[in-house]
């Protein structure tokens, strides 16, 4: 009499069935660290929009100071886009700027009776956008910023 071995292939599943979920946690992991890999390349191309946000800012801060923010666009060569609206005490600037390496920038400049000027600097990189609000005053507290208000006429506010 003959005994059958139904035991016979067992160990094949079994490596098969361990292979399986072996290759399952290692795909697991591998996608774990891709994102994350990615992550960090998002992060280093937001330090760089924000370098190039805070840089458009000094850029306007520094025509603003040399020329007067309503004289902005005559002074800027390298400012794109410049427009003006309004008139000294009460003005706005908004120009765009690019650097060598891609990155984009953008300044809408705001004064405000020859007493407060408020820009908004946003940078772009690699699909990355950051933003730089930043108050000033012609006095007190943060400090003299006069030398932005230099060239402002200041006249009475409008109702």
């Amino acid at each position: 009499m003959k005994i059958k071995n139904s035991e016979k292939g067992v160990a094949l599943i079994m490596v098969f069935l361990m292979m399986t979920i072996m290759v399952s946690m290692v795909l697991g992991i591998n996608a774990i660290l891709l994102s994350e890999v990615k992550l960090l390349g998002r992060i280093g191309n937001s330090s760089v929009a924000l370098i190039i946000a805070e840089n458009v800012k000094e850029e306007a801060l520094y025509h603003i100071r040399n020329g007067g923010i309503c004289d902005v666009c005559n002074n800027c060569p390298t400012c794109d886009n410049c427009t003006i609206s309004g008139t000294s005490p009460n003005c706005t600037v908004y120009f765009e700027s690019t650097d060598s390496n891609g990155g984009q920038g953008t300044v809408l400049a705001t004064i405000t009776y020859c007493e407060t000027l408020v820009t908004n600097a946003t940078g772009y990189f690699n699909g990355v956008m950051r933003k730089i609000t930043s108050t000033y005053g012609s006095g007190g507290s943060g400090g003299n910023h006069g030398a932005m208000f230099r060239n402002c006429v200041k006249g009475p506010p409008s109702i």
